[in-house]
């Protein structure tokens, strides 16, 4: 098969396949056999930082908390053990997850691995061609590692075309800015629109500090509440107030109801 203009053949790895069923049965297909394959194009996971995670990482921790890329091929006809009408999808991960998927890591299982990646693989199936798998109806098939177009296990992937960017990624840089350790994230780009002999009201203000420099550090006025506050603590003959705690301006002008101490019609009268 030749890849269409600004394209290119991307020939997966098979690694490992399950099975799933439509939410409506009624859909033509039947059964959806889902190949978890990977290619080294595809990029590798990330952190949200978008820095690709180490080895160390992927085999201590797994996958929770990344980002995982993923590519989801065309979806075609095939049929089942039973000479059914049955439907396929390759879906593509970067080779250092199917590895563990089928190895698991060191402190990791395979099977953590492989829920993620049946978890996002559903996810986007559904996204990119509208097929909704019923949820806890996956099955892993143990001996098959790539289902072919007569339903038989086999190792030989279905070539589809990409366009070349897509299947870029992983090789080429990303086009998410990176940084230098110990650089800012954001830099300060000058003034806005560039006029740097601008001088607006904001700027004259910021000309202009309200508050000295060192004016906390070096205050030599007398300490603010040396014995903390007192707001609140009743005076010698006064009786304990509850709401002690406001402040006096206000409580003087407020009218507290105790809602739980009156009757309906005492409430209904007080409150209108």
């Amino acid at each position: 098969m030749t890849a269409p203009p600004g394209s290119v053949m991307l020939v997966p790895e098979a690694g490992f396949c399950f099975r799933g069923v439509r939410n409506k049965w009624t859909e033509a297909g039947g059964k959806v056999f889902v190949n978890i394959c990977s290619h080294p194009r595809i990029d590798p996971v990330c952190g949200a930082n978008l820095v690709p995670a180490s080895e160390e990482h992927l085999d201590l921790w797994g996958l929770g908390n990344m980002r995982v890329p993923v590519l989801v091929g065309p979806v075609r006809g095939m049929k089942d053990g039973e000479g059914r009408d049955a439907t396929a999808v390759d879906v593509l991960f970067h080779p250092a997850v199917v590895q563990r998927a089928l190895q698991g890591g060191k402190t990791v299982t395979k099977e953590h691995y492989r829920d993620y990646l049946i978890q996002i693989a559903t996810k986007n199936i559904h996204e990119d061609h509208g097929i909704d798998l019923a949820r806890a109806r996956t099955e892993v098939l143990p001996t098959a590692r790539y289902k072919g177009p007569k339903g038989e296990n086999s190792e030989n992937t279905h070539a589809f075309p990409v366009f070349a960017s897509d299947a870029g990624r992983g090789e080429e840089p990303s086009a998410t800015a990176t940084r230098e350790p110990g650089n800012p994230i954001i830099q300060e780009t000058g003034t806005r629109g560039g006029d740097r002999n601008r001088d607006t009201t904001s700027d004259r203000i910021r000309k202009g500090q309200a508050v000295r420099k060192g004016f906390f550090a070096a205050s030599k006025s007398a300490e603010l509440y040396p014995d903390g506050s007192s707001e609140g603590i009743p005076k010698p003959g006064e009786q304990y107030d509850p709401l002690g705690h406001i402040p006096e301006s206000i409580r003087t002008k407020c009218h507290v109801i105790d809602t739980g101490a009156i009757g309906t019609a005492d409430l209904d009268r007080v409150t209108s």
